[in-house]
């Protein structure tokens, strides 16, 4: 998010979290918090060319909250976080839970 451009060198680091994330059967999170941050600055959080290459795949994705900032989770942010995310093409990527035994 601090990369404020999308060029060849944001969608080929892109395109490398995808692979591993693939490889190893991780779900990738997309942080319910996003309102807060946008109030602080300028940033293009979350990066919608990132979660639309994301959504060409069977990636699982998690709504979920920052760890590194403690805003209380708000049901409107749940909620804008949803839809946008379905926005960005990845309502059949969007789950509840994640399967831990797919990580053996």
């Amino acid at each position: 998010n601090s990369y404020q451009k999308w060029d060849e060198h944001a969608k080929h680091v892109c395109e490398n979290i995808i692979k591993w994330a693939i490889k190893y059967k991780l779900p990738l999170g997309f942080n319910v918090n996003f309102p807060s941050y946008q109030t602080k600055s300028k940033w293009h959080y979350p990066c919608k060319y990132f979660w639309e290459l994301v959504a060409k795949t069977n990636i699982p994705v998690i709504i979920e909250s920052d760890a590194h900032d403690m805003h209380p989770i708000k049901v409107e942010w749940l909620k804008k976080a949803k839809l946008l995310a379905f926005s960005f093409g990845l309502k059949k990527n969007i789950v509840d839970d994640i399967n831990l035994n797919l990580l053996d």
